[in-house]
């Protein structure tokens, strides 16, 4: 698994558009109808000088799709403190809230690491970044400057102004409309006023409060008064701070170097990962090789989080894998984010499918387009819309589709990571892990899983005249396990299991399916619902995808049990008194006795009791004579089941039967017990 992770990721690093997966460079973020983002370019002399009032809006979409990007530089994965060396800056404000990969100052929190800002914090990093350029570099190039020297010389020398950008953005937003009108002064004549804007972001913020619906209120918790007036508060310095401290806005800073952007530097980009590598990894004390000593993939184990491999020694660490150089890491560092991107989600599950394509001489390009198809089951329900029997033929299992349709032919297998998604504060957790799954072998389960859709399709559509959406695998099992539960548990368990043995054509029993309906249809007759005639149909598609060489499979061989037979004969006592009978004697006992019927055959002897009950029943309600025939060859079944040498009562099968029986179309004649067709 490991090794296709790098090779992706090799072919990330090695292709001009890699950068968008390097795993601490991220894209400038999109404009969605709830937010938008300031994209702001600063012009950088030759001398490394800032011209501030050469500052632009960027507005043009294929430079912030393509070319925006910013470091998130971090020493580990845990590393919290938000340094930053060099490059462009996404800054955020939520209500005042600090987002995106930049912190100004504060002076009130007791930790001193951060009282200070972004750029600080990094000071101690950008030294070592010294030194490893002065190592690695040729006597020539020792003699010229370090361009990110002379970047943060600037940078430290303005950062007052520049850091303004960020705090005062929507005066910044106020003042592009000016001067869009012309009634601007220049752009650092207002970076340098203490006073202009501050007003022009506290007058921003009233606006855009005045505009919201609930205007009333928040200006009550933010100004304390529920109708301010800004003619009235603009001289008030309190009520501007409080204006300033309810900002909200994003903020993108491009630095523009002549046309060159900040990752363009190749060698100090290529420090500044040779730093993240020197912070990750070290050399492998007993072998040639690197190992790292900090958390950085899921399999791998470190001193810091051994979850992998727990009381691993932390001498014996390379063993877990072992490095053969630097790059190798770097490989890794560019395909974790793809490592973690699920190419399907199960619908009412936190189930996340991801696939990791294999194949010969497979590039940037074939991965970027394998994981960007459009193939996701998240709301699977709602994408299958209900189709017509003509239109049924054309249906894919959606468990298949994204790994069989419109797939390069040179990825010809896959690796699958069935994963459990985390929340805001855990991580993801991967439950189980196949390699090497034959692309061509997924195609022939997907054929064959077809045919039996549209074969069931068919019988469904005869029996029940209506029109149905085609069946699916885990909407079949959502049927048959889905709950009340949260997270319905059951139903997400097992998919678990089962998917894995699905895509590997080992599915071979499910012993959980049919206790599993028949509870379902016992809980649904309880609560008036009943609907075995559509879940049997489930039923019968999962447990005859199953993979048995036995003739007709698990489904014939559940039909053909005396367990099944005796339940068939029992259910046909009972249609007697079902339910939707016009001249049904007893009205509450399909919810007493059909409801609760696994119970009350748990065994052959609770079995003859529940004939012998129902039997007093029919005589008593003069309903014997239409099942006299029928109470006789059930007592025969019972005894030779009693003597069979074969056969254990399984009372999930007979109630099985019992349904199947009970619930069938009732013809009316006498000794009436549907005949179910063993080819379903």
């Amino acid at each position: 698994m490991l090794e296709t992770v790098l090779k992706i990721g090799k072919a990330f690093r090695e292709s001009p558009t890699g950068l968008k997966h390097h795993r601490y460079v991220k894209p400038c973020p999109q404009d969605t109808d709830k937010r938008k983002t300031l994209r702001l370019s600063l012009p950088v002399n030759e001398d490394f000088s800032f011209d501030f009032n050469g500052i632009k809006e960027i507005t043009d979409e294929n430079i912030i799709k393509d070319k925006l990007f910013y470091p998130t530089f971090k020493t580990s994965d845990a590393d919290g403190l938000v340094k930053y060396i060099f490059g462009d800056i996404y800054y955020s404000l939520s209500k005042g809230m600090e987002g995106g990969y930049y912190r100004l100052g504060d002076n009130a929190n007791k930790q001193k690491a951060y009282q200070v800002s972004s750029f600080f914090r990094g000071s101690e990093d950008f030294k070592s970044l010294k030194r490893m350029y002065a190592e690695q570099s040729s006597e020539q190039r020792q003699k010229e400057s370090f361009s990110i020297t002379l970047f943060r010389k600037e940078f430290e020398k303005n950062i007052v102004l520049t850091e303004r950008l960020f705090k005062y953005q929507c005066g910044i937003l106020e003042y592009l409309d000016l001067k869009r009108n012309g009634e601007a002064t220049a752009f650092i004549e207002l970076l340098s006023d203490e006073k202009e804007l501050p007003r022009l972001t506290a007058k921003r913020v009233f606006s855009t409060i005045k505009q919201g619906r609930s205007a009333k209120k928040t200006f009550e918790n933010v100004l304390n008064d529920e109708e301010p007036q800004w003619s009235l508060i603009e001289s008030k310095e309190e009520s501007i701070k409080k204006l300033i401290d309810y900002s909200t806005g994003d903020l993108f800073l491009h630095f523009d170097f002549g046309g060159k952007h900040w990752y363009g530097f190749a060698d100090e980009f290529n420090i500044i990962n040779a730093k993240m590598l020197e912070d990750f990894a070290e050399r492998a004390n007993t072998t040639d090789g690197y190992i790292l000593k900090k958390y950085l993939y899921k399999t791998l184990s470190s001193p810091e989080k051994d979850i992998q491999f727990p009381s691993f020694s932390a001498q014996a660490r390379y063993r877990s894998k072992l490095f053969q150089n630097m790059e190798e890491i770097l490989d890794l560092i560019y395909a974790i984010d793809y490592s973690k991107t699920a190419l399907m989600k199960v619908s009412h599950t936190d189930i996340k499918i991801i696939v990791l394509p294999r194949g010969k001489n497979l590039t940037a390009p074939h991965y970027e387009k394998f994981i960007q198809r459009t193939n996701s089951l998240q709301n699977e329900q709602e994408q299958e819309t209900i189709i017509g029997h003509e239109n049924v033929q054309d249906t894919q299992e959606q468990l298949f589709a994204p790994m069989i349709e419109n797939v390069a032919e040179d990825i010809i297998q896959f690796d699958l990571i069935f994963s459990k998604q985390g929340g805001q504060t855990t991580p993801d957790v991967d439950m189980v892990e196949i390699s090497g799954v034959e692309k061509s072998h997924l195609r022939e389960i997907s054929q064959r899983i077809s045919r039996i859709k549209r074969t069931f399709y068919d019988k469904r559509q005869s029996e029940i005249k209506a029109e149905w959406k085609p069946f699916s695998i885990t909407w079949s099992f959502l049927n048959i396990l889905g709950d009340l539960t949260s997270g319905m548990k059951k139903y997400q368990s097992h998919l678990y299991k089962v998917l894995p043995q699905i895509y590997t054509g080992t599915y071979y029993n499910d012993a959980i399916l049919l206790p599993a309906l028949i509870e379902k249809t016992e809980a649904n007759i309880r609560s008036d619902k009943p609907d075995f005639n559509l879940l049997k149909y489930n039923f019968y598609f999962l447990t005859t995808i199953q993979n048995t060489t036995q003739e007709g499979g698990n489904l014939m061989k559940i039909q053909e049990s005396q367990s099944y037979k005796i339940g068939l004969l029992l259910g046909g006592l009972a249609k007697q008194f079902a339910a939707w009978r016009d001249d049904c004697p007893i009205k509450s006992f399909e919810k007493s006795y059909v409801g609760t019927l696994s119970r009350r055959i748990t065994t052959i002897d609770d079995l003859r009791r529940f004939k012998t009950f129902m039997e007093e029943k029919l005589i008593l309600h003069e309903r014997a004579s239409f099942t006299h025939s029928i109470s006789a060859s059930l007592s025969e079944e019972i005894k030779a089941l009693e003597l069979s040498l074969n056969e254990k009562y399984d009372r999930h099968k007979c109630a099985f039967g019992f349904f199947e029986s009970y619930f069938a179309p009732f013809t009316g004649k006498q000794d009436d017990v549907a005949t179910v067709d063993k080819t379903k």
